[in-house]
């Protein structure tokens, strides 16, 4: 049997050092660790044992080069450097917050008023104290439109008398010569004011070019609503909600304008002179949809239950666009509303 000891390769083992044996397993204390062994050199290796004369001495000194007393020499500061400089924190301008030796360069705050236009003007203040008294020129005058409530010093700048009245040209009630608004407006109510016009509106109070003129023949109606329409509950009862006949049995045709959607209802019952139901489904949404009789045509609207509410719509003479001057090459007696296309007899 062979010992322990008997397989050891002494030798350095520390790989840093200059006798490192890489073969060896067992360290004999022989590393040898160069470097500065000297605790008061700048460069001391505290694990060196063995010196090899690199040792950098220390040089005390001022070692800021921009220091008043800077060493060039010197490795290590002793704390001697001298900073010239502004050193008054409330100084108005020159302060350096790194210099330790004032210099005298300091500026000092001088308050004042600082604005070159006030009364009080000072030329010598760097700081302002808030107390300028400005000249604000302007109107004083306050019955005119130019009127400045902050002005102190009349420029001879007023030059329009105030004119009460409303300013909004939407308004009802517009003043074109009011140059200052006094909350008289008057909201528009659009609408018809054609008194003539089959679709007139008796409340409104600017009109809005809606005018409809005589309906034509075959009539076109065309019929709008508002919140909920009445019915019975029943389907198909043949018990119309509204029936329009023309006069001398003329033809009706019935167009159902954009925004007839009426989602409480379950079923909508369009019937012709004879009781015949003309829409293919029933259905609660017939817009853009148009029906034609020969006589009459009515209009039934059913719902199941959840949805009351008292008749609440409109029917008038859908507008045929054209050309309404009688005088013109090009006149259409179907239309009821001019459109400007109008050509003129030469």
């Amino acid at each position: 049997l062979f010992s322990a000891d008997c397989n050891a390769i002494y030798g350095c083992t520390d790989s840093t050092a200059t006798n490192y044996n890489p073969l060896a397993n067992t360290d004999d204390g022989s590393c040898i660790i160069n470097g500065c062994t000297d605790s008061t050199a700048t460069n001391y290796n505290a694990l060196a044992n063995t010196d090899d004369g690199s040792c950098i001495a220390v040089v005390l000194g001022c070692t800021d080069s921009t220091a008043f007393n800077y060493n060039v020499s010197a490795n290590t500061d002793d704390g001697s450097c001298i900073i010239n400089g502004c050193t008054d924190s409330t100084a108005y301008s020159g302060y350096n917050p790194l210099a330790n030796t004032d210099d005298g360069s300091c500026i000092a705050v001088v308050n004042g008023c600082t604005d070159s236009t006030a009364t009080n003007y000072n030329a010598a203040a760097n700081t302002d104290d808030g107390s300028c008294i400005a000249v604000v020129n302007g109107c004083t005058d306050p019955l005119y439109t130019e009127y400045d409530p902050l002005a102190n010093t009349n420029d001879g700048s007023c030059a329009t008398l105030i004119l009460n009245g409303c300013t909004d040209s939407t308004a009802f009630n517009y003043n074109a010569l009011a140059n200052t608004d006094d909350g008289s407006c008057i909201a528009c109510v659009d609408g018809c004011t054609d008194s003539l016009a089959f679709n007139y509106n008796s409340s409104a109070t600017c009109d809005d070019g809606s005018c409809i003129g005589a309906c034509p023949n075959p009539l076109t109606v065309a019929i709008t609503t508002s919140n909920n329409m009445g019915g019975d509950n029943n389907t198909f009862d043949n018990n119309p909600d509204y029936t329009y006949t023309a006069l001398a049995g003329s033809a009706v045709v019935v167009y159902f304008n954009d925004g007839l959607i009426e989602n409480g209802y379950d079923y909508i019952f369009i019937s012709d002179e004879n009781g015949t139901v003309l829409n293919s489904s029933s259905s609660f949404n017939v817009t853009g949809q148009t029906f034609t009789s020969n006589g009459s045509i009515s209009i039934e609207f059913d719902t199941d239950g959840s949805v009351t509410g008292d008749l609440n719509w409109n029917v008038y003479c859908a507008a045929v666009n054209g050309c309404t001057d009688s005088t013109a090459t090009n006149y259409n007696p179907s239309a009821n509303t001019d459109d400007g296309s109008c050509i003129a007899v030469v």
